[in-house]
């Protein structure tokens, strides 16, 4: 069985994007105006101030948003573009692997 994706920091942007790194060294930008626009339990995120409340659950696993909005690793690695510099952000807990955490301090 493949090992799942982790998130190992996010940065909300103004813009209705989250920037990610992953534990495989990945980094994505997730565009989360489409989910937006279908209003529902989504429409909170809509809100700049709730939208900048995202957090990195602690396995890694999901981004999360109070009232239960979550959202895969898996997911968000496959939907979101590809960044050449890894975003600085909400860190998960546990803290990132030791080469994750040197890329972290480097910028």
């Amino acid at each position: 069985m493949a090992d799942m994706e982790r998130i190992v920091s996010a940065r909300p942007t103004a813009d209705g994007v989250v920037e990610l790194a992953f534990a495989n060294g990945s980094c994505r930008a997730v565009d989360f105006k489409p989910v937006i626009a279908r209003g529902n339990l989504f429409a909170r995120l809509a809100d700049p101030a709730f939208f900048a409340l995202v957090k990195v659950a602690p396995n890694g696993r999901y981004l999360v948003w109070p009232d239960d909005l979550e959202f895969c690793a898996d997911a968000l690695l496959m939907s979101g573009e590809r960044l050449e510099a890894e975003p600085v952000g909400v860190q998960s807990s546990p803290p990132p692997s030791r080469p994750a955490r040197q890329r972290l301090q480097r910028r």
